[in-house]
């Protein structure tokens, strides 16, 4: 969730254990500053275990933007070092979109292409639920759809467990 992720700051970050602690959301609000409150759901708190070679590009990340303060924000306005709002996210998407040929697409969709990757590599509906905060099944079940090749990873995976 777009609040979420702007809401991360180094304390939220093990990059040792690679893992996310989800904890806050963002809040912000036309002509009034940015707020840190609570999350969607009781769900939302969680730690999401990161991918190895997201752990690398997040450490770089850091390395070489975030001040070494605790409440560093780990995605910021670069212009005023303030939380991000979507206004500026949408500055920064729309020529990212424009790149790819794809005007169609929105910052959701980021999300849904996370979780389908999730279901593509094995996890469950419980395990979706987990890592994107849902507090029911129906939430999750809106991502799991056919993927191209997933019975095939499906097997490939099952061989190298049992094969």
């Amino acid at each position: 969730r777009f609040a979420e992720l702007f809401a991360l700051s180094r304390r939220h970050i093990d990059l040792d254990n690679g893992t996310i602690r989800v904890e806050r959301a963002v809040h912000t609000f036309v002509g009034k500053p940015a707020e840190f409150g609570g999350l969607k759901t009781k769900q939302s708190r969680r730690t999401v275990v990161l991918p190895a070679f997201v752990v690398a590009i997040l450490r770089a990340h850091m390395a070489r933007f975030l001040a070494i303060k605790p409440d560093a924000l780990i995605f910021t306005n670069p212009a005023s070092g303030e939380p991000m709002n979507s206004r500026t996210i949408m500055r920064y998407i729309a020529p990212a979109r424009a790149a790819i040929g794809r005007p169609e697409i929105h910052w959701h969709d980021l999300r849904h292409t996370g979780a389908t990757h999730a279901y593509y590599a094995g996890a469950t509906e419980r395990d979706v639920m987990n890592r994107l905060g849902h507090s029911t099944p129906r939430a999750a079940a809106i991502y799991r759809h056919a993927v191209s090749g997933a019975d095939r990873n499906l097997a490939d995976r099952l061989n190298e467990r049992y094969g």
